[in-house]
Order: C-alpha cells, then structure tokens, then sequence
C-alpha cells in the first residue's frame, strides 16, 4: 500500500476514532530515505520528525524545497543544541539546561522555536523525559524563556504487551495536560505510535507520531 492510501486512511480512522477533534500525524522518519519522506510530503503529510540530529540534518537540506513542517523528537545531548535551530518543533525538552541552551540560540539568531517537554510518564531509568515530580518547574522555567514557545506535553509510555496495557500511562499524561493546559495555554499531547495510536487518541492525545504504519519498513541501517 503506498503512503497516499495509508495516510488516508488513518485521517478515516481518526474520524471515528476522535469524531469531535483534529488530531495532527506527524509521520516518524528515522531511518527512512529522502526518496520516502518525499512521498509522505506529496501525500499530505503535514509533518515530518526525526530521532537523530545528523540524520534530520541531511534531510532538512536535500528537501529545503518541500512545504513541511520538520519536528525533532530524540532525546537532546547537550552539543547538540546548536544544530536544532533548522527543525520547526522540538518535541523533547526534558532538561532544563537543555531548554536554556536552545533559548540563547534562538535568541542570538533572532528566531523562535515551538517546544514541546517531554514527560517520563513511566518513570523508566533507561528513557528520557522529565519526572513527574520536576514537570511543573521545567513548565515554569520554558514558559518564560525568550525564543520559545511552549506549546504542549509529549511523552512514550512503556512499552507493554499487550498494548492495552499502556492506557493508564496515556490516560495520566491527559490528566497532566489538562493540569497544566489553563497556566500555560498548552494547545499539544503528543503521545501515540504506530503500535497504540488509537489507544492514545482515545485518551486525549492531539497528535500522534508514526512510522512504519504510516511510512513503511525503515529502509536504512542504524545510525550511532
């Protein structure tokens, strides 16, 4: 099934799914070619996300002509900061002197970048994200640096089988977001993969990020 058909019809599902709201696709490219994130462009994919910085990188360059919006999504090293500025969203924000960093770069370069924190709804050592208990301050601390936007939470719940088993886990994240959403005008939930997207949207997410279900079998080797 090519992407065009895919993408249509997951949008026919999220109809049903979520008959009362519009729920963004951001279509999951790490380890895609530039050839496939082309075909997701010309289907209609409205976003396209990245786990690696050198990987995006490339991929922002070779499709600068396409109408896209790029969104990062991996979790953020330090000395990476200085090559985010390209992407439009940064769905990560999980430390505070992370978000201080990309706040001076974007202020040095006169631009702006919509954020997202990212949330460690498991409470898992082995992923990044913010604890439950440091979210309120890193809210605080983002929404008043200068360069950026705080627009929302995203978080990957653990991944349990069967995945039904991951609807509390999305089930809190809602509650955080409804939390929070009134003192910070928080307009995104991010949460939902090509595995428990429907679970997801059933508990409230806004936008979901897929892979393989929406963009096929990833087609390159593993990046270091």
């Amino acid at each position: 099934m090519s992407i065009l058909l895919r993408f249509q019809a997951l949008q026919n599902e999220l109809k049903t799914l979520a008959p009362d709201r519009k729920i963004s696709i951001v279509g999951v490219a790490k380890l895609q070619s530039i050839e496939t994130m082309r075909e997701a462009i010309k289907a209609g994919v409205p976003m396209i996300a990245h786990n690696y910085v050198q990987e995006g990188e490339a991929a922002i360059k070779a499709l600068s002509g396409e109408k896209v919006e790029w969104h990062f999504i991996g979790n953020i090293q330090s000395r990476k900061v200085k090559e985010l500025p390209p992407y439009d969203c940064v769905q990560s924000i999980a430390r505070l002197e992370v978000a201080q960093s990309l706040s001076e770069r974007m202020k040095a370069l006169g631009q702006g970048m919509r954020v997202l924190v990212e949330v460690n709804i498991g409470t898992e050592d082995q992923k990044s994200g913010v604890s439950l208990e440091d979210l309120p301050e890193l809210l605080s601390q983002v929404s008043r640096m200068s360069g950026l936007t705080l627009e929302g939470l995203m978080a990957m719940p653990p991944a349990l089988q069967p995945v039904e088993e991951r609807r509390p886990f999305f089930k809190k994240m809602k509650q955080l977001f409804d939390t929070h959403q009134k003192a910070y005008g928080l307009k995104v939930l991010s949460m939902g993969t090509s595995e428990d997207y429907s679970i997801a949207v059933q508990e409230g997410a806004t936008m979901i990020r897929l892979g393989t279900s929406l963009l096929g079998a990833r087609e390159l080797s593993s990046i270091s």
